[in-house]
């Protein structure tokens, strides 16, 4: 065997012999598991090796939590500067998010202007949430809204999994803050920004074979009208000589009221989007160097975006 063979072993000797005269295998760390500390939750303490820090809170008893929160659960999916005062942490962060590079906040009027939030877990009941910015101060509530607008009953804006919110700083189009549905089309996509998800409303023909009750005559005739009619036209130009049969189905039919009637219970009728309208007359948010803060109902953050 070489030199250099002899050398490495006394090289591990060494290395044995000083571990077990520092402790060896009775230091704690030697079956302290695969984690530095162990896995914990808000409100629970860290009871690993080094100070004790509860999550949920700073170290330096400012209340923020950002970092301890960020580093341990990767709560906050938006960029946050070290010098950033978020407050207290909700045990809502994480569940609902502002989206990044939604860029609605920089818009040029309030109707133009929005954030957009999505959910990351179920039933996140947004109404009562409050958006705030760090830099102005400016602070609006998220309000309750229906599932169809000019129909239903107003109610809190709960969010499923993957659906979203796009809160407008402006007033809504439908008069009030609505989940989108299949018939919203009718209330003219060129009034919403950013535009609909759900654009296209049933295909006329489609309405016409589902709820016309005229003869087989009358029908055929009325078929070859309103196969010429564009998706989400309402009340559009009726023949004069259509039959009265027709001409009182594309009336009742052909509009928003009348297709949430005829389609309300359908499976697809509900879209994964609500439309939030804030009902303010000037701008919220500032174009640029703004933070804006997702706060729950009790003032703690959710999430914060900057840009």
């Amino acid at each position: 065997m070489g030199g250099d063979a002899w050398i490495v072993i006394a090289v591990f000797v060494f290395a044995f012999v000083l571990w077990v005269s520092t402790g060896g295998p009775t230091r704690p760390i030697s079956f302290a598991g695969p984690f530095i500390t162990p896995i914990t939750d808000v409100g629970d303490v860290q009871t690993g090796y080094g100070d004790q820090i509860e999550v949920g809170r700073s170290d330096t008893g400012s209340g923020s939590g950002l970092w301890s929160v960020k580093s341990v659960f990767g709560r906050f999916e938006n960029s946050v500067g070290q010098s950033e005062d978020i407050g207290a942490v909700s045990p809502e962060a994480g569940r609902v998010r502002i989206i990044s590079g939604a860029g609605g906040p920089s818009g040029s009027t309030a109707d133009r202007e929005y954030v957009a939030l999505r959910a990351e877990a179920d039933s996140v009941d947004i109404t009562g949430y409050r958006l705030v910015s760090t830099k102005s101060g400016a602070s609006v509530m998220l309000p309750q809204g229906t599932v169809a607008p000019r129909s239903g009953t107003i109610t809190d804006i709960v969010l499923a999994k993957g659906e979203e919110a796009v809160v407008t700083t402006g007033r809504s189009p439908a008069g009030t803050s609505f989940r989108e549905n299949k018939c919203v089309g009718y209330l003219g996509v060129t009034s919403f920004v950013p535009p609909l998800a759900n654009r296209s409303c049933p295909p006329p023909t489609d309405e016409l074979g589902r709820g016309y009750t005229g003869d087989a005559s009358s029908y055929q005739e009325c078929r070859d009208i309103v196969s010429r009619f564009p998706r989400c036209e309402a009340r559009p130009d009726i023949p004069r000589d259509a039959s009265t049969e027709c001409e009182r189905f594309i009336e009742a039919r052909f509009n928003y009221q009348g297709c949430v009637d005829a389609h309300f219970n359908d499976s697809d009728f509900r879209g994964r989007t609500w439309r939030v309208y804030l009902n303010q007359n000037h701008e919220l948010w500032r174009s640029d160097n703004e933070s804006i803060r997702l706060l729950d109902p009790q003032g703690r953050t959710v999430d914060i975006y900057s840009y």
